[in-house]
């Protein structure tokens, strides 16, 4: 009883399983069954779009084929059909376009809503479908289609789904197929699918029409059997059961394998359709070559054409056959290309020689696609065993380039016997032909150089300067893009071994894509035109330039000054002694010593001079651009003048003893072209008497009012000199106040010469240009540390500042900073009390200079102002750089300040800025009420001037602090 319950139980267990088996396998067979109808549907839609293919290239042939042209479509396939072959095709049949059918009235609409190429659409039949090609749109003068028939294809079911299944031997599947009237959108293109009880539909659309596949398996989906079905013996239902259960294991297995079978059919037929247009192109060579032994096979008929056989000739020959026997080693081990795809092999042949029918070599070049499986074994299952071939035709390509080569070596044979030297080059500089004087001239030894900048490089060892291969660089670019003459470039080479200085002329023209150079050698034409020009311009003693060159380039100089308004001078100087040597037959003597006088006077000069030797004894200097004053031109003759006088007066050494020479210095301005260069010679030959006639051993200038100035400077010089020494210089202040507070004075420097006052605009000028403001400027400064360590010393006094105006050479000068520093450490001056004025325009030259040399000082606590405000040309974003403190006012927008609206403003608009800045800002130049009312309204409340205190001297402006002198104007507020 107990092993009857067993027994039950494992019959009933048997009996779940196998319910539980069956379940599965119907999902498993529901499965399969999707898989292969969307598969057999992706079939039917590659199906039709072949036969979409076939009827476009069909309506293609039969519009526009030469043979039809001039006749209706309708003849045009009455001609046709002519053909055996295509009249045997049953389903291709002629649609006349008719409004009384229906079919033909759908046709009929669809070609009116056409507006693009040929076109394949699909109408619905009871038993099918009808593909039409519609045409490409074409109207008639009425706008009206003017196309009688069409070309189509009948497609009944049940034939084309026996078709389908035929191709495809592994679907064991019941098919029938549903039309519907409507057409289906362009973007519904994916099929869907349902199921219907045991059956599953497909929806699709094809050409543009809905059509349904009802899929039925042959294999019937089974049923479970429910326990209470089941029979009470278990033993030998399990045992059925395990049966059945094994069985439908090896079927699915086996269901699996022949799937993937049919998938590696399918997606081999696809492949054959997707290439199979592009192996019959009319216009391009190509062919399947057999993958074993090379035979051709398809070719297309232009790769016919260009070998010259017949489709079936070509197809008994291999691509080693009619190769070249020179070219069979690059057949065989060709350039294999990139690429991503694995699967695929790209390889090249470029430049193969195959041979034509008639005899002659085809220049091609061969690309070569082999398909590569993973594996020895898939390429077993492959569809194919060939691979694609095409050709690209490089005949004409090959004739032009050996006609040019042939016309090359002609042009080369006659380039060699040119007698200059040729190269030509591409754009790129690569030299394509050079013949033997370009490289002996440029002294080229080996073999022929790459590329010109070789070449060029080589030039550059030579001797040549890099600067000539820049312009000539600068050229060619210039000229490739205008198609223009290359100019001449002279080169100048050294060679080393042979000791010769070769000197070339470089010359070209960029013609399309090339650059033809020529070069010639012109070193002994340089010569004899150096020599002429040394015999016609120099002197040949000294090398320096005659009387003729001289007067050429002071007439240049003359009309140069009409343009950039400086003066020039010309300097006239004769060495006494030295024609009494030469009358002492001493001439060796004689030259050494003007040679050595050249050498003394050369360093002396600026750089954009002349010296010329005009006589035996008599030296010309000619200098340009001196200086845009008279004063400064002369003062800088002067100088240069004297120091010539100089180095010429230091004894000469001559055959071991010394000789001593005076000379004597005429010299002339000049501005413009007023006077000619011989005018301005023979005034320097007047002044050069006059200065002899005189015994000066200075410089004599020929204006007698030039002469005088220049003699009153000179006094003024040393008379600045003397006072310095006997400290005739003092120092004025001029009262400085905040309201009706005194807050300092500014430092005026004032000369008491004898018994009178020299005007610091006479003296200041001149102190600047001879270099003595800087002692000047020096004694000024400590003067003004010594008074403020002074106030320093009392209560009242101490917090008084002094305002010293310093000069742009003693500002710009290297130890400034350390001038001031000294100074202030010498004199115990408390330097937060010192304040330096200084000019915008001095600033501004260098800013970046001024801003290091304030910050020093800043750093010591010294303060500085901007003299002047308003006068120069400063940027506020340079102004707010400048650590400065105080903006000082120019007097000229303080005198019309009443009456200038434009001064008016500028001097609110200074204030603003100052405060703005968070500056102090003073106004000079005061000297009525009604200035200082108004710069009490604009929120000035600092003031220097006339109206507040003159110029005094130290002892004055004491007294008026010790007195409290109230002040009587309004706005001082105690």
């Amino acid at each position: 009883m107990f092993a009857s319950l067993i027994v039950g139980c494992m019959g009933i267990g048997l009996l779940l399983l196998l319910e539980s088996t069956h379940a599965r396998n119907n999902e498993l067979e529901k499965s399969r069954l999707e898989a292969q109808s969307m598969e057999f549907a992706y079939a039917l839609q590659s199906s039709a779009q072949a036969y979409g293919r076939f009827l476009t290239n069909v309506q293609f042939s039969l519009t526009s084929a030469p043979l039809h042209e001039g006749s209706s479509l309708v003849d045009a396939w009455n001609i046709t059909i002519a053909n055996p072959e295509l009249a045997s095709t049953r389903i291709v049949r002629m649609i006349p376009v008719e409004s009384d059918t229906l079919l033909g009235k759908r046709i009929e609409n669809a070609i009116k809503e056409h507006r693009g190429g040929i076109e394949v659409r699909a109408f619905a039949q009871n038993n099918g479908l009808t593909l039409v090609a519609i045409p490409a749109a074409r109207n008639s003068a009425t706008g009206s289609p003017d196309i009688a028939s069409v070309i189509g294809v009948d497609l009944v079911f049940t034939d084309w789904l026996r078709e389908v299944q035929r191709l495809a031997t592994s679907y064991a599947l019941d098919v029938h197929a549903f039309v519907s009237p409507m057409p289906v959108p362009i973007a519904e293109m994916q099929p869907s699918m349902r199921w219907n009880k045991d059956s599953l539909h497909i929806a699709m659309q094809i050409m543009g029409q809905r059509v349904e596949l009802a899929f039925t398996s042959s294999a019937q989906l089974s049923s479970s059997t429910t326990i209470s079905q089941a029979a009470p013996w278990g033993l030998v239902i399990s045992g059925l059961v395990l049966l059945i259960a094994w069985l439908i294991l090896l079927r699915m297995r086996e269901t699996e394998l022949v799937d993937s079978g049919q998938r590696y059919k399918e997606q081999a037929h696809t492949g054959w359709l997707r290439y199979f247009a592009f192996l019959n192109h009319p216009l391009i060579p190509a062919a399947e070559l057999d993958r074993e032994n090379g035979y051709f096979h398809k070719p297309s008929p232009r790769l016919s054409q260009l070998l010259g056989y017949k489709a079936d000739e070509l197809q008994r020959l291999t691509i080693a056959s009619i190769t070249h026997p020179d070219d069979l080693v690059k057949l065989q081990h060709p350039d294999i290309l990139p690429s991503e795809d694995a699967h695929y092999l790209y390889e090249k042949v470029s430049d193969l020689r195959l041979q034509h029918n008639l005899g002659y070599p085809v220049w091609v070049d061969l690309l070569r696609i082999r398909y590569t499986p993973s594996s020895l074994e898939n390429i077993k299952h492959t569809l194919t065993d060939r691979d694609i071939m095409v050709l690209h035709d490089n005949s004409q390509s090959k004739l032009l380039q050996n006609q040019l080569q042939r016309r090359i070596e002609k042009n080369e044979t006659i380039f060699e016997q040119l007698p200059v030297g040729l190269c030509i080059a591409d754009t790129e500089q690569h030299i394509h032909f050079i013949n033997e004087r370009f490289k002996s001239y440029s002294l080229w030894q080996g073999p022929n150089p790459l590329t010109l900048d070789d070449w060029w490089q080589a030039l550059n060892q030579a001797g040549s300067p890099k600067t000539i291969h820049e312009r000539w660089q600068q050229q060619v670019s210039a000229s490739i893009t205008r198609s223009g003459m290359l100019e001449t470039i002279e080169i100048h080479l050294h060679s080393r071994q042979q000791e010769q200085h070769r000197v070339l002329e470089l010359s070209g023209i960029v013609l399309d894509d090339q650059i033809v150079l020529t070069l010639v050698d012109v070193s002994s034409h340089k010569k004899a035109e150096d020599d002429i020009r040394l015999l016609a311009f120099y002197d040949l003693t000294t090398k320096l330039p005659n009387r003729k060159l001289l007067l050429d380039r002071l007439q240049q100089a003359c009309i140069s000054s009409l343009h950039h308004p400086h003066y020039g001078a010309l300097l006239l100087l004769k060495l006494e002694q030295l024609r009494a040597l030469r009358d002492g037959k001493n001439n060796a003597q004689a030259d050494a010593i003007l040679k050595e006088t050249v050498q003394r006077i050369r360093p002396l000069l600026p750089a954009d001079h002349t010296i010329a030797r005009i006589d035996t004894d008599t030296f010309a200097i000619l200098l340009n651009a001196l200086a845009l004053a008279e004063d400064t031109a002369v003062h800088m003759c002067e100088q240069i003048g004297n120091s010539v006088v100089a180095a010429i007066q230091q004894p000469y050494t001559l055959a071991e003893r010394s000789l001593h020479l005076s000379t004597c210095i005429g010299a002339t301005l000049f501005k413009g072209t007023r006077h000619s260069a011989e005018d301005l010679l023979g005034r320097a030959q007047i002044a050069r008497r006059q200065a002899a006639q005189n015994g000066q051993s200075t410089v004599h200038f020929f204006d007698p009012q030039t002469q005088e100035n220049a003699s009153a400077r000179a006094l003024l010089e040393r008379n600045i000199k003397a006072g310095l020494a006997m400290s005739e210089f003092v120092l004025y202040y001029q009262p400085q106040v905040e309201k009706c507070n005194f807050i300092g004075a500014e430092v005026l420097l004032r000369w008491r010469h004898g018994e009178v006052f020299v005007s610091p605009d006479k003296f200041i000028s001149t102190a600047e240009q001879s270099n003595l403001i800087l002692p000047l400027g020096n004694w000024v400064l400590h003067q003004a540390c010594k008074q403020l360590a002074q106030w320093a010393e009392r209560s009242e006094t101490a917090h008084l500042t002094l305002s010293v105006n310093i000069s742009p050479k003693q500002f710009k000068h290297a130890q400034f900073v350390d001038t001031v520093v000294q100074a202030i450490a010498n004199t115990g001056a408390p330097a937060r009390q010192l304040i330096i004025e200084l000019t915008e325009n001095m600033l501004f030259e260098d800013i970046d200079s001024a801003i290091a040399r304030i910050s020093a000082l800043r750093a010591h606590g010294v303060g500085f102002s901007l003299d002047d405000f308003g006068m120069g040309y400063s940027s506020l974003s340079d102004l707010q750089r400048l650590p400065l403190t105080e903006l000082k006012i120019d007097r000229s927008f303080i005198r019309d300040i009443q009456h200038n609206a434009h001064d008016a403003r500028m001097v609110r608009s200074i204030i603003s800025l100052g405060h703005s800045m968070g500056l102090q800002v003073i106004a000079e130049g005061v000297e009525t009420q009604a200035q200082i009312d108004y710069l009490i309204d604009s929120g000035c409340m600092r003031w220097q001037g006339y109206f507040i205190g003159k110029p005094q001297p130290i002892e004055h402006l004491e007294q008026l602090m010790q007195e409290h002198i109230t002040f009587s104007f309004r706005g001082c507020q105690p």
